[in-house]
């Protein structure tokens, strides 16, 4: 896998966000692979829970190793139940001690998941997590819609925007511009675009592979494999990270961008439509990475 680090960043890449429920519970190999990414100049950051007991001496690990981001999925005082509230509150207290306890840092992001059911807890909480210093990113509750690889479970009723809400998501977009939006991710414009069109957003219609800037993202698997996407596996042979090269990347997506057009089911991933506007050259990579904003 280092082996694959140094290619994706001889080929251009500038971030890895290192995920999967929490990187912190397979953590043998964790601080060699930070330290590869950070010894090249490009950025890291590691998706975690704050629920593991060796959290902090993990990341204390990690940030001897270069690391200098943690993004930490929150779920609002909305939870649905006991165990997610508590989850979500031990997020939130390791995103302070992350924060107060290192010097040098980039960043500490919040995540965060829009649903029906906490839209008015989130716009009520997102003035205070920003003046608290936090990055936060929020994006939109998807269904689970039967492509193989999906990362969304259930079909999502009660907490999916439709068709027939589309006046709850303007509202909210509404209240996010009125507020500062520099940490605030999606960009500006994604929120702008949701105030205008909500419809885009609950027909889950958007396709990265029909830009032109396909594709502007990577997701490696632990085994190695090279996937164009995180909700969405596609069919076809797959590379391998060591095997990569500019060659190989255009070549595979001559050979498979019909049948991944064709079974791809879209989305309203509004990190992913960030991420295209970057490579595209319309929005900040330093923005994109939290080096300014």
């Amino acid at each position: 896998m280092i082996e694959g680090v140094h290619r994706v960043i001889d080929l251009g890449g500038q971030l890895f966000i290192i995920y999967g429920a929490s990187p912190l519970y397979e953590f043998e190999g964790l601080p060699k692979f930070i330290d590869a990414i950070e010894s090249r100049g490009c950025y890291s950051t590691v998706i975690v829970d704050g629920v593991l007991p060796e959290t902090q001496q993990r990341l204390s690990t990690l940030y001897d190793h270069g690391l200098r981001s943690i993004t930490v999925s929150y779920d609002t005082e909305a939870a649905a139940d006991v165990s997610t509230l508590s989850k979500s509150r031990k997020g939130l207290g390791l995103a302070r001690w992350f924060r107060d306890t290192f010097k040098g840092l980039r960043d500490v992001m919040l995540v965060m998941t829009l649903t029906r059911k906490n839209r008015r807890q989130v716009m009520s909480e997102l003035p205070a997590l920003l003046a608290e210093g936090f990055w936060v990113c929020i994006d939109l509750v998807h269904p689970d819609r039967g492509q193989p690889g999906s990362r969304c479970k259930g079909d999502g009723e009660g907490l999916v925007f439709r068709s027939a809400h589309v006046e709850e998501l303007r509202e909210f977009a509404r209240s996010v511009l009125v507020g500062d939006t520099s940490r605030v991710l999606p960009v500006r414009q994604w929120w702008e675009v949701m105030g205008r069109f909500p419809r885009e957003m609950t027909s889950f219609a958007w396709k990265c592979c029909d830009m032109t800037s396909f594709p502007s993202w990577l997701v490696l698997d632990c085994d190695g494999t090279v996937i164009p996407c995180n909700d969405f596996v596609p069919p076809g042979e797959m590379l391998k990270v060591w095997e990569l090269s500019e060659q190989n990347l255009r070549e595979w997506e001559e050979r498979n961008i019909a049948a991944v057009r064709q079974r791809c089911p879209g989305c309203a991933w509004g990190h992913y439509w960030e991420g295209v506007g970057v490579k595209a050259g319309l929005f900040s990579v330093d923005r994109y990475e939290h080096r300014s904003v």
